[in-house]
């Protein structure tokens, strides 16, 4: 028997899997990651807004930088996440008090790191759960 799927959870899950706005979230000139979403989104075809977060702002990959996801100031369909395990809660809850409707978080350093990384991961599943959106947060990265 298929379960049934709220209206709200419906355009969160669509939200996920054909945004029409995403922030990269931890975009730094630095990070082989972000550059590679960011160029895989504006080379691969992708029609709808790419933001920039960077809690210094600035211009990265050539394009302003927000310092937050709230200061973007347009709608966000989708949150890709690129900051360090310890910053993560700050990042969904960043992306929930502007929001956004999904994130995928893509980071290691939690439980194959130890017993702080297993809390911090538990943390972020309740920020999760809490939180108006889906994400997906795959574990074969490490975690």
């Amino acid at each position: 028997m298929a379960s049934e799927v709220k209206g709200s959870d419906a355009l969160a899950v669509a939200a996920l899997l054909r945004p029409t706005s995403i922030v990269i979230v931890g975009a730094s000139e630095k990070s082989r990651w972000s550059r590679s979403v960011y160029d895989n989104l504006t080379r691969g075809g992708f029609g709808g807004e790419v933001h920039l977060v960077n809690r210094r702002g600035g211009v990265i990959h050539g394009q302003r930088a927000a310092e937050s996801c709230v200061a973007v100031g347009a709608s966000i369909d989708l949150g890709i996440v690129l900051v360090p395990a310890h910053a993560i809660v700050d990042a969904i809850d960043d992306l929930a008090c502007a929001g956004a409707r999904s994130a995928i978080v893509l980071t290691s350093g939690f439980a194959e790191t130890g017993e702080a990384g297993a809390l911090c991961k538990t943390i972020c599943g309740s920020v999760h759960a809490s939180a108006t959106c889906v994400s997906s947060v795959p574990t074969a990265s490490g975690s």
